[in-house]
């Protein structure tokens, strides 16, 4: 390890500092600049010969370890999936049960309210008929306050303590040629592989096509 610090200290960073601020102005600072990349690939195979080999261990003392804990916690999650899932079938069922009761209690509500008030606007049209009109306007009244309120179903079933159920959306994409534009994302892979092929030639409607430079140096 010193003397991958040592490497480091008199190969790398020396490189570093001097791309930083690296403005070329002349043929001599071209060739410097050219010795300079000759360097860093030096320095890259020494890395590649000396780095790379405790990265492979590394990685592949990584690999075994996330597939030893697999070997648990892949089980564990698809245990705790389908207990959830379960738990979740239940608890919409009594949901769906509860909803229905409640639909049901209103229903017998608005049934006994309509009952008590046709009930006592009967009473009104008698009391109208016998000349009694401030009785039957009272009535009236009375008719018209009459409100049956439905108890208020609770689940058939008490959902645990600790335990909570959060509803979420989730969006399917089931015929993309509906979506609008702003849900369409470009294909920025097969764009660049078509001007790559193309070489620019070939203009895309909406693509602003720039050609680059690579340099490349052989050691």
């Amino acid at each position: 390890m010193e003397n991958h610090e040592s490497y480091l200290q008199e190969n790398v960073m020396p490189i570093a500092q001097y791309s930083r601020s690296l403005t070329i102005k002349n043929g001599d600072e071209n060739l410097l600049a050219l010795a300079q990349l000759e360097r860093i690939k030096h320095a890259q195979k020494w890395v590649k010969q000396n780095i790379d080999p405790v990265v492979t261990q590394a990685y592949a003392a990584h690999t075994e370890a996330c597939r030893l804990r697999n070997k648990f916690i892949i089980p564990l999650q698809a245990a705790e999936a389908d207990i959830k899932g379960a738990m979740i079938r239940f608890n919409r069922a009594i949901e769906d049960e509860r909803r229905l009761l409640q639909m049901e209690a209103e229903a017998k509500a608005r049934a006994e309210e309509e009952r008590q008030r046709k009930e006592l606007e009967a009473r009104a049209a008698k009391a109208a008929e016998a000349g009694k009109v401030a009785k039957a306007e009272a009535i009236l009244e009375q008719a018209a306050a009459v409100v049956v309120v439905a108890p208020v179903i609770q689940p058939q079933a008490e959902k645990p303590r600790n335990m909570s159920f959060v509803k979420y959306w989730v969006a399917e994409v089931i015929d993309a040629s509906k979506l609008d534009r702003q849900w369409l994302m470009p294909n920025q892979s097969a764009i660049d592989a078509f001007v790559k092929a193309t070489k620019g030639t070939v203009e895309i409607p909406g693509v602003k096509i720039t050609e680059r430079e690579r340099a490349s140096v052989r050691v």
